[in-house]
């Protein structure tokens, strides 16, 4: 799962095969930039954008196992660019919290 925006809301957001689900709003502040000092190579890290702590996305029509959601909240965010953003991870960026709604009774 990418940066997402409220310009895309209404669309399909696919994470991996494990589920899908339809974005229906962001409640998200201007994106900021990392960067840091990799003390182990004494070289700078690559800047990066980064949605800032406390962003929120809100999707419905959730489709897959809630088992995929489990595995989101203890592997973080999943990226195609796995060297880089490994690092980051291991430094606590990626993580989510994910809560269910509950549904209107009738």
């Amino acid at each position: 799962m990418t940066e997402l925006s409220n310009t895309q809301a209404g669309k399909t957001v696919q994470e991996g095969d494990d589920f899908q689900a339809r974005l229906a709003a962001v409640a998200l502040p201007r994106s900021e930039v990392i960067s840091g000092w990799d003390m182990a190579l004494s070289l700078p890290k690559p800047a990066l954008k980064s949605v800032p702590a406390g962003s929120v996305y809100w999707f419905e029509d959730f489709r897959g196992e809630i088992v995929a959601l489990k595995r989101l909240l203890s592997n973080g965010v999943q990226t195609k660019q796995k060297g880089i953003f490994c690092q980051r991870q291991a430094e606590g960026f990626n993580r989510v919290l994910v809560g269910a709604w509950p549904e209107k009774t009738r």
